[in-house]
């Protein structure tokens, strides 16, 4: 899959002791040679969302082999985390397929328990912000309705 390909070019720009490490508190932000793994994802960016585009079934797929990749890695902190944060940032995967992969049950990717738990705080972040989208449509919808 690409997923490893990208991180092993993401562990060649950086040495592995910082490529494993990262505040689980990050959402992304550059510490410790993460700005190699956005820089590595980026390249790829184009090719990931020409495969993943409007296509949720896959982009979930791909949610799941980071998972199995990472727990096959060990669970190193804060690499998942920063991860989903890239894929969100580069709108590689649409923020209801996270929800999606959050709520599912699949026993056949291991590590799932463990993987909740280092991106926690970033659902909490990400289920706030879909909050507070659909609020601003309402109140958009509200005024719109008394100009027609």
């Amino acid at each position: 899959m690409l997923i490893p390909y990208i991180i092993e070019k993401a562990k060649q720009a950086t040495s592995d002791d910082t490529f494993n490490e990262g505040d689980s508190n990050n959402s992304g932000s550059s510490t410790n040679g993460n700005d190699h793994e956005r820089d590595v994802l980026s390249k790829y960016r184009a090719v990931f969302q020409a495969f993943l585009e409007d296509k949720p079934n896959l982009q979930l797929i791909l949610l799941y082999s980071l998972q199995s990749f990472w727990y096959g890695l060990g669970c190193p902190k804060g690499m998942l985390l920063r991860w989903f944060s890239f894929l969100y940032d580069f709108e590689i995967v649409e923020d209801d397929v996270f929800l999606k992969w959050k709520e599912d049950i699949n026993d056949e990717y291991p590590g799932k328990g463990q993987a909740l738990f280092q991106v926690n705080k970033w659902f909490e972040w990400l289920e706030k912000d879909e909050e507070e989208e659909e609020e601003e449509e309402d109140e958009d919808d509200g005024s719109d309705s008394g100009t027609k």
